[in-house]
């Protein structure tokens, strides 16, 4: 769990910086976004199992036709991530967080395998519930989610703790959630009371 919470870490920080680099630099800012575009497509080029949604790299690696680089793939994808939501895009971080869960994973499991024999995609599954769940903060949800998509029940502790761990773990570092985060852009805190009180009386 603790190795998790650092990819949702480096994720919201990164992205509460490039914030502040977007309000001083808000002039020019296109030609950093053109810049930011071709830095994603040469990395995409050199990684391509990072292009698009990602499930079939996935599938592919819980299938072994992925063993090699698997972390480097994993820290391209989040680069990639960051600079494409760094630069304004508003997108989804469900898929990325599974894509980024499940090849650290494989490659945390391969390095447990030196010392104890496991199947590094074990670790990998508990991965992609672990990052969701960081990014989420919403461990029970995330674990349920994956749990359903791969019917792994029999990991339910250990993908349960992880998921916890990791959430618990952000959230001591971390305020507000990557979710909570775009809708205080826009002006909605949900902790406010007046706001809670104007969705109950709708």
């Amino acid at each position: 769990g603790m190795f998790f919470s650092i990819f949702p870490f480096v994720f919201t920080l990164l992205l509460d910086y490039f914030e502040i680099v977007h309000f001083k630099l808000r002039r020019h800012w296109g030609f950093f976004v053109l810049i930011f575009g071709a830095v994603v497509g040469v990395t995409v080029s050199a990684f391509p199992e990072i292009a698009g949604v990602g499930y079939e790299s996935v599938e592919k690696l819980f299938f072994g036709e992925i063993t090699h680089n698997t972390l480097l793939i994993a820290i391209a994808k989040l680069f990639c991530l960051i600079l494409s939501f760094g630069s304004g895009v508003f997108g989804g971080v469900l898929a990325p967080s599974i894509f980024i869960g499940a090849f650290s994973g494989y490659w945390l499991g391969e390095m447990f395998n030196h010392f104890i024999r496991i199947d590094p995609r074990v670790i990998a599954l508990v991965g992609t519930a672990a990052i969701l769940s960081g990014t989420s903060r919403a461990p029970f949800r995330s674990s349920i989610i994956i749990m359903e998509l791969t019917h792994s029940y029999q990991l339910i502790l250990p993908i349960l703790l992880t998921s916890t761990v990791t959430a618990f773990t952000i959230s001591t570092i971390k305020e507000h959630a990557y979710f909570s985060r775009s809708l205080l852009h826009k002006g909605i805190d949900i902790s406010d009371k007046r706001f809670l009180k104007a969705i109950e009386n709708v």
